[in-house]
């Protein structure tokens, strides 16, 4: 019933907008207590252009020493299954993920794609506890939202520690 506040902690990174102007890296979220975290990058409108999305981590939430986390292996997407750009496509395909960074195609709007990240694919030996997401942009459309769920809490519980300390 309440699952997903009793387990899982949801974070809204960047809440839908037209990032063009500018690349955007979202906030970092601290893995300390969590297990696995899965980021949801969607597009809406996207212009010409590609636009290079890289997982970064961190020694802390203000990206201390902050560098691209290339353990991850791969990624799911909704644009290879769908034969168009259709907003009501729920089939996700696994993709590779090469060197922490992926692309989003020019002109492949409203699509998702889902990053999944558990907590020993940081760099436990460097102290790194943070991780995000930087989304590079050309000066088309782009309008990019991000969230990130984190699940297999340490302590279990409704008021679980916040993600963004």
């Amino acid at each position: 019933m309440d699952s997903i506040t009793m387990d899982r902690k949801v974070v809204n990174l960047l809440p839908p907008k037209d990032i063009s102007a500018a690349a955007f890296s979202t906030a970092y979220v601290n893995m300390e207590n969590w297990g696995h975290v899965d980021f949801i990058v969607v597009t809406g409108a996207n212009g010409a252009g590609t636009k290079a999305v890289t997982l970064k981590e961190a020694l802390n939430k203000s990206g201390s020493s902050a560098t691209t986390l290339t353990a991850v292996g791969h990624y799911y997407s909704n644009v290879a299954a769908a034969a168009s750009a259709s907003i009501d496509n729920d089939t996700y395909v696994k993709t590779t993920l090469t060197s922490g960074a992926f692309n989003i195609a020019a002109s492949t709007d409203n699509q998702s794609y889902i990053i999944p990240v558990d907590n020993d694919q940081l760099n436990g030996a460097l102290a790194k506890t943070h991780v995000g997401v930087g989304i590079a942009t050309t000066s088309a459309l782009a309008i990019v939202g991000c969230v990130a769920i984190l699940s297999q809490p340490r302590y279990g519980k409704l008021n679980s520690p916040t993600a963004l300390d």
